[in-house]
């Protein structure tokens, strides 16, 4: 039971409780599906059945869910709203399950089982063990056809909505202003001015040369700057330059005394 905890908390637990969670926020529910024609039925959407079974199994689980919510206190669920929400769910799901598999968006068996066999909570000495898989199996109440055809239908939905919401939508006028950028044609044209036929005709003196740099001075300033590989530092240059006396080593080691007088 603590594997099945921590297998809901990993990336197959998500797709599962996708199941149940799953938002309504692509299309209006009113117009796809319509009351069950008979007491087997619980909707209809675009003529695929959603059947009481199935509604009765997906509120049932979203029941115990919510138990364990709230301490098993059974009066703080409202059964109408339960099985509104989970039916609401299940139409949501039905259109997204349908929509992808017209656009092709599915996922192979191999495929799933490439990815149970990556599942941290099925590996046991670094490799997958079925015999973890199976206990999953019998403690969710699921066999491996089932579990497949779930992994696989909230996969699908779950990569149509994220195309759907990442897709941006452009207008009639972008369209156009796009179209016109890429097809745009410009004229270039390139002269050269070569500056040596002129330099005859151009007599600069001494005095023009010095107004200019007055006049200019603040644009012309550069930061200091200094170009080397390496700086060597070497003791024996610098204690020429340093004197030291008596009194100056004698303050030091008084400083010193003191100072570690006072860390005790």
């Amino acid at each position: 039971m603590e594997g099945f905890r921590t297998l809901v908390r990993g990336w197959l637990g998500k797709v599962l409780m996708v199941a149940l969670a799953l938002p309504f926020v692509l299309f209006g529910v009113e117009g796809y599906f319509s009351g069950g024609a008979n007491s087997e039925t619980a909707a209809t959407v675009d003529k695929k059945e959603i059947s009481r079974a199935e509604l009765e199994q997906r509120v049932g689980d979203q029941r115990k869910a919510l138990l364990a919510k709230v301490g098993g206190n059974a009066d703080l669920i409202d059964e109408t709203v339960l099985n509104k929400q989970v039916l609401d769910s299940l139409i949501a799901q039905s259109v997204l399950l349908q929509q992808a598999h017209r656009l092709g968006v599915n996922m192979s068996d191999n495929q799933i089982v490439e990815l149970l066999h990556k599942e941290p909570t099925f590996q046991k000495e670094n490799k997958f063990s079925d015999e973890l898989f199976q206990a999953y199996l019998k403690n969710s109440g699921k066999d491996k056809v089932t579990l497949f055809k779930l992994i696989r239908d909230q996969t699908s939905m779950s990569l149509l909505a994220q195309g759907v919401t990442n897709t941006g939508i452009a207008g009639g006028s972008e369209l156009d202003r796009l179209m016109k950028l890429q097809t745009e044609k410009r004229d270039v044209q390139l002269a050269s001015v070569l500056a040596a036929p002129y330099l005859a005709q151009v007599n600069v003196s001494d005095a023009q040369i010095s107004t200019y740099f007055n006049a200019n001075k603040a644009n012309l300033k550069s930061i200091e700057q200094v170009n080397f590989d390496y700086i060597t530092v070497d003791s024996s240059t610098l204690t020429d330059q340093v004197n030291v006396t008596d009194e100056d080593l004698k303050t030091r080691y008084q400083s010193m005394v003191a100072a570690a007088s006072g860390n005790e």
